[in-house]
């Protein structure tokens, strides 16, 4: 017999119904990805609602400004794309999710094929189906997937919203690293270098591609084996 599943996250009968409507519309091998998709949001989307209530009752109209939540590192969410949004149409029958595995994407951009007429064929196969679709919004899935953002742009066009998912999980991991006392201040050395970077495999190609998109030079990175770090 399976054993209970008692974790409590505070929102889970409100999850459990958005997902029951992407049930019939994707494969099952996707639905976990768009799930979670759905739990960043409610994070996401809860620092939002409490900046954005203090701005209201403050009363000075700026509620809506970009600039009043990317000060303090929260990532502002654009409205119809809020939780509360969200949550209160996930029984709407004019709602339509769809789930789109892009298994390529992954290896082009570590290859750093940004740009590369090849990645470009690739992506418009990947968005032929969505875009027949009539699709408003694009949620990049996958903290690679930014990086060819301005690809994607131009084959969905104006039209279409692309959501940035990396840009919050960046300030989340600075906040992890400040509140576990692991920050750099910017001005500690590290072995005669400025920043040092650590991988669990494949370390010369990293450097290559972190070389291909950082603007400074990565001279040499670390490999380390992940399970001596585990609980």
């Amino acid at each position: 017999m399976a054993e209970k599943n008692t974790a409590d996250i505070g929102f889970e009968k409100q999850i459990w119904n958005a997902a029951c409507v992407l049930r019939g519309n994707m494969d099952a091998s996707e639905y976990k990805g768009v799930v979670l998709g759905l739990i960043f949001l409610k994070y996401i989307s809860d620092r939002f609602e409490d900046k954005y209530n203090q701005l209201v009752a403050d009363g000075d109209g700026f509620e809506e400004d970009r600039d009043e939540y990317t000060s303090e590192g929260i990532f502002f969410v654009p409205a119809g794309a809020r939780w509360s949004d969200v949550s209160a149409k996930a029984h709407d029958p004019e709602i339509t999710v769809y789930g789109k595995a892009c298994p390529l994407f992954v290896p082009l951009v570590e290859e750093g094929w940004l740009k590369d007429p090849v990645t470009e064929e690739v992506a418009r196969r990947y968005l032929k189906e969505l875009l027949e679709k009539d699709i408003d919004s694009l949620i990049l899935g996958c903290t690679h997937y930014p990086l060819i953002r301005s690809l994607m742009r131009k084959i969905v066009g104006d039209k279409v919203q692309l959501v940035n998912p990396a840009y919050e999980t960046a300030l989340e991991l600075g906040r992890l690293l400040t509140r576990e006392g692991l920050a750099n201040d910017g001005g500690t050395d590290c072995a005669g270098e400025k920043y040092q970077f650590f991988v669990s495999d494949a370390a010369e190609k990293f450097a290559e591609f972190a070389n291909s998109i950082l603007p400074y030079d990565v001279k040499k990175t670390r490999k380390i084996n992940i399970e001596e770090y585990g609980a």
